[in-house]
């Protein structure tokens, strides 16, 4: 009995003493070249020199260079912005281009530079392919067919940790490859192993991204069925022991992108502006 008391007293100090250590933000900035709007869904290099954005419904690749404010347009391609990869040197951006031509769309897998802007296609693909393994040397996750692919070591895996029958949703893998954190249809946010196995409910975090190996941020939106209305970014431990709203100063803070090091959370508003934050953990 003692040494259950014992176990149960370090698990509440351990957990208090994860909910004392919460996310601090300590500076918001909007990022040059976004102040009229039009960019959405932010993504981080591997080394975070630079920010990827696109249009609202994902055409067109932008690249904005953090160290001195610039901006260009790596390519106008329509979903350019869905699955898209960047290499870990951040020399090279691989990105799904889609067009019809004579009514029949067609989509191959294209590769850019972004330093010198060259691109070149790297093959083409059926509409709704895989996007292949070999694109780059990474573990990742894709959504197929509304379902969850796994990448890695050149096979690509099936994953339904909720059921063949639910429908999932903005899936990425944590930095030490062990979790995966993905949004259900019909039942919310989850947390799984890397195998698909264990999936633990999150509660209502949309667009998750991990912050390090034990939390994620994502957007709590509401909306009135056309328009979105709010919305707030949100921070949560895997475990379940502590959730933290971000002040962002933005009554609508959407799609947040995390640097490598954890260390800045980009977002979008509605209108397509850039903000950065500076967090400590």
């Amino acid at each position: 009995m003692k040494k259950l008391l014992t176990l149960f007293l370090v698990a509440v100090c351990c957990s208090l003493q994860l909910m004392a250590q919460p996310l601090k933000v300590t500076r918001v900035t909007l990022l040059p070249g976004t102040e009229q709007g039009g960019f959405y869904h932010p993504r981080f290099s591997p080394k975070g020199s630079y920010l990827i954005t696109t249009a609202e419904n994902y055409a067109g690749l932008n690249r904005h260079d953090l160290l001195n404010g610039t901006k260009r347009v790596l390519t106008t391609a329509e979903g350019a912005g869905y699955g898209l990869q960047i290499s870990p040197d951040e020399q090279t951006v691989t990105y799904r281009r889609q067009e019809l031509r004579q009514n029949i769309r067609h989509m191959s897998l294209e590769q850019i530079n972004v330093s010198t802007g060259t691109q070149r296609t790297l093959r083409r693909m059926a509409p709704k392919t895989i996007l292949p393994a070999e694109a780059v040397e990474a573990t990742f996750i894709t959504i197929e067919h509304q379902k969850m692919v796994l990448h890695r070591a050149g096979k690509q895996t099936v994953l339904a940790p909720n059921g063949d029958d639910e429908s999932y949703f903005w899936a990425s893998v944590s930095p030490d490859e062990r979790h995966i954190v993905y949004v259900t249809a019909h039942h919310g946010t989850y947390v799984c192993d890397i195998d698909g196995a264990n999936p633990r409910p999150m509660g209502w975090l949309n667009a998750p991204q991990w912050i390090n190996n034990g939390w994620v941020v994502g957007m709590q939106d509401k909306d009135d069925g056309h328009v979105v209305l709010s919305s707030a970014l949100v921070a949560r431990a895997i475990d379940g022991t502590a959730s933290q709203v971000l002040p962002t100063t933005q009554k609508v803070a959407m799609y947040p992108a995390v640097s490598a090091d954890g260390k800045h959370i980009a977002f979008n508003t509605l209108e397509g502006q850039i903000y950065i934050m500076e967090v400590q953990l």
